[in-house]
């Protein structure tokens, strides 16, 4: 029997200087069909490599060009823990991407495969979500949660282009 207690709110020693956990009733007028009460837990920091020698391997060794080390990476990583707290079914999955902005545009959690309703946080100082057919990023810019502002490249604009649009 679902108890309707988040399993996901546990502290993680503040390794992720974003660390969100809430609770979140899924109305089925904004999804149709998927009405349920959720505990997601969001949490977001710079990408760190499990070692600082490891070794990033490119594609075609050239002899003009060193070997980088993972640890010259500039990049991001969202974990997004979605738990159906009626059915205890958690959805947990992670996203890296090298621009912040980009990275809270994605969706955070898709309620089928392919085009279809989809959960975005457009306020993560709030615990705002908002529900669209996705799964195309978020189109407008979406503000960096405070605790995150202050790390370098935070605040860079996104600038993805592919498949006739910029964001």
């Amino acid at each position: 029997m679902p108890t309707g207690t988040c399993r996901s709110g546990r502290p993680r020693g503040g390794v992720w200087p974003y660390d969100h956990t809430f609770r979140r009733d899924v109305l089925d007028a904004e999804v149709a069909g998927y009405a349920h009460r959720a505990c997601l837990q969001i949490s977001i920091r710079p990408f760190q490599p499990l070692y600082n020698d490891d070794r990033l391997l490119l594609r075609k060794p050239a002899l003009t060009i060193p070997p980088r080390k993972l640890q010259d990476v500039i990049a991001w990583v969202r974990l997004v823990i979605w738990e159906n707290l009626d059915c205890e079914l958690r959805n947990p999955h992670v996203n890296v991407a090298s621009n912040l902005s980009c990275l809270l545009a994605a969706l955070i959690q898709p309620f089928t495969k392919g085009p279809g309703p989809c959960a975005y946080m457009v306020d993560h100082d709030a615990d705002r979500i908002v529900f669209r057919q996705g799964p195309k990023p978020w189109p407008d810019p979406i503000p960096i949660p405070d605790e995150l502002v202050s790390f370098p490249g935070a605040n860079t604009p996104c600038q993805r282009k592919g498949k006739g649009r910029t964001v």
